[in-house]
């Protein structure tokens, strides 16, 4: 039976306990701190990072080159340095590592993968926050620097990525400021728009319009996302020696930056 430890105790790691418990893995408790060796060498054989960003990709590193299956919250990293030394453990790791990027699992995106027509020629997407107080609450405050495309674009992302079939991503258009990132990507000769929209006090969405030769397919997502089944791919993987989306999740999170 696979063991785990989790860094973090907030809501994202609790909700990594609770997939991991309904998938049999034992949980044996939770860590705390930035130190990213205390407790990586114990005899669990997952560790989880469920930690503010900031330390995400230091404690990776420390995992992977303690041997452990990694599973590792969006986004692994705000600066392209960490990336890089997280891509080269990850390359001699013995271990797997994933990143939790669940809403391409999501029922409504799901089947809108699985169903949309593949002459798509625009994908407009948006993640609205509506949780603006955190940018000035607790650890985001001290997060330097911060992405919002990073932070929440990057869902959106991973599921345009899935519908053009892991093409190569060339920026065309960028536009910031204190509340808004919106990307234009060229992806495989289609145009992909992307809104990371962290200006408001709202309800939290996850919005795509699908454009193709016969109309536009749109899709809203208001509803908790559940972790489940992305945990569930990690372990899947672990279990039976297959890929993970870690090495793609590195690609698109270094888009962002």
């Amino acid at each position: 039976m696979l063991t785990a430890v989790i860094y973090g105790s907030g809501e994202a790691g609790k909700r990594h306990a609770e997939a991991y418990e309904e998938l049999g893995v034992t949980v044996l408790g939770y860590l705390y701190g930035p130190d990213c060796r205390y407790g990586v060498t114990g005899g669990a054989d997952i560790v989880s990072i469920a930690s503010p960003d900031q330390f995400h990709a230091e404690q990776v590193i420390a995992a992977l080159q303690a041997g452990k299956h990694v599973f590792c919250e969006k986004p692994v990293s705000h600066r392209r340095f960490d990336l890089w030394g997280v891509k080269r453990a990850a390359a001699k790791a013995i271990g797997k590592f994933a990143v939790n990027l669940p809403l391409r699992y999501e029922p409504k995106f799901a089947r809108l993968i699985a169903e949309a027509p593949r002459d798509s020629y625009l994908i407009e997407a948006s993640y609205n926050w509506g949780r603006r107080y955190k940018l000035t609450e607790g650890w985001r405050s001290r997060c330097r620097p911060y992405s919002f495309m990073a932070a929440g674009g990057l869902h959106m992302m991973s599921v345009a990525d899935e519908l053009l079939v892991l093409h190569t991503w060339k920026l065309q258009d960028r536009r910031v400021d204190g509340r808004v990132d919106e990307r234009l990507w060229r992806v495989g000769g289609r145009m992909v728009r992307i809104t990371a929209n962290f200006g408001y006090e709202g309800q939290h969405e996850h919005f795509m319009r699908v454009w193709h030769s016969e109309g536009m397919i749109e899709v809203c997502n208001t509803d908790p996302v559940s972790f489940l089944p992305s945990v569930k791919a990690f372990i899947d993987a672990i279990e039976n020696d297959t890929e993970t989306n870690g090495a793609r999740a590195l690609y698109l999170n270094g888009l962002c930056i």
